[in-house]
């Protein structure tokens, strides 16, 4: 008999919130926490969570973006100063 999710590329499959962590390289604790705050996407289906792994992606570069922002801003700070 075969698995239903076989047929499931990678990007289709639903990570559970332990591998997720390991992606992120967070703990459990802070991938609770990001979903609670609306940060970090999520699938919920009755007490179960999980992640599109192109969600996770997502949510790396926005976080990415953010970070060069901070970089320029504080560059342009040590230049006026």
């Amino acid at each position: 008999m075969q698995n239903p999710t076989d047929n499931l590329s990678l990007s289709e499959r639903l990570l559970r919130p332990r591998e997720a962590a390991q992606i992120l390289q967070l703990s459990q604790v802070q991938i609770y926490r990001l979903v609670r705050s609306g940060e970090l996407p999520a699938v919920v289906i009755g007490r179960s969570v999980r992640f599109r792994s192109d969600q996770l992606s997502d949510f790396v570069d926005s976080h990415n973006k953010n970070v060069e922002s901070v970089n320029r801003k504080a560059a342009n700070r040590a230049n006026e100063g």
